[in-house]
């Protein structure tokens, strides 16, 4: 458990079970308490540090982290430093000089691999490292999760939807379809398919365009009409397929 990064932080009242190296290391934070607090068989890897709690400082004349009423049920509460609950036992206390706890920072970038694969450890410590990832089935009959492409504008990551008319409106024979795509995306053109007809191109640019359509004569019929947009995207040529089903009655 950690707390850097606010302004002030308090961990207290809780029961922790078996992190292999450190329940809590706070610091780089101006002020962090860590009160009365149960640990069972923390930093069982055995390494240098390795315990219920620890602490670096970098900086002087600010208010120290304070620790106190924190129990181990082995009956020996482990920290690094190892006097903590002793030193640093009432809050509000000014520090007279920072520390940096080098030993603790060593076992941390091991543990950690912070500096990339090889980081440097100190003699004798011993942290697994992942040898490979193993991608578990899910399990059966989980709840089935919305169709996220459902009711948006056509675009590259829900190419192919099919959007149908709206129950009860009417489009008459000639149709002038607006089309338009988000920032950063500019069309290059627009082929449309009208029923069983040829695809025709059309020369578009920019973020929008209007297309004319002829859906023919004759009414209460559905007119499918296919839609390929060829769209630039950050510099990459993308194409973004859709369907739009219209009623003429």
């Amino acid at each position: 458990m950690r707390s850097p990064g606010s302004s002030s932080t308090s961990i207290r009242s809780n029961r922790r079970a078996k992190p292999y190296a450190y329940v809590a290391s706070p610091h780089f934070s101006p002020v962090n308490s860590l009160l009365n607090n149960t640990y069972t068989n923390d930093g069982f890897f055995g390494n240098q540090t390795n315990g219920d709690f620890a602490e670096s400082t970098t900086t002087a004349g600010n208010p120290i982290n304070c620790f106190s009423g924190n129990s181990d049920t082995s009956g020996t509460v482990t920290s690094s430093p190892s006097t903590l609950q002793q030193t640093n036992s009432s809050c509000g206390q000014t520090a007279a000089a920072p520390d940096a706890n080098p030993l603790f920072i060593s076992q941390v970038n091991c543990d950690s691999q912070f500096f990339g694969a090889g980081s440097p450890c100190p003699p004798g410590a011993n942290y697994p490292r992942q040898t490979g990832v193993v991608m578990h089935p899910l399990p059966s009959g989980l709840v089935t999760m919305p169709d996220p492409c459902s009711g948006v504008p056509a675009n590259p990551w829900c190419s192919g939807t099919v959007i149908l008319p709206t129950a009860g409106r009417c489009t008459p024979r000639f149709v002038t379809v607006p089309l338009r795509i988000a920032k950063r995306e500019r069309f290059r053109s627009v082929s449309v398919k009208i029923g069983r007809g040829r695809w025709r191109l059309h020369k578009a640019s920019g973020r929008r365009v209007r297309i004319r359509l002829d859906l023919g004569a004759g009414a209460s019929h559905n007119v499918w009409v296919r839609y390929l947009e060829r769209i630039t995207v950050r510099g990459h040529h993308e194409f973004v397929k859709f369907a739009q089903v219209y009623r003429r009655c």
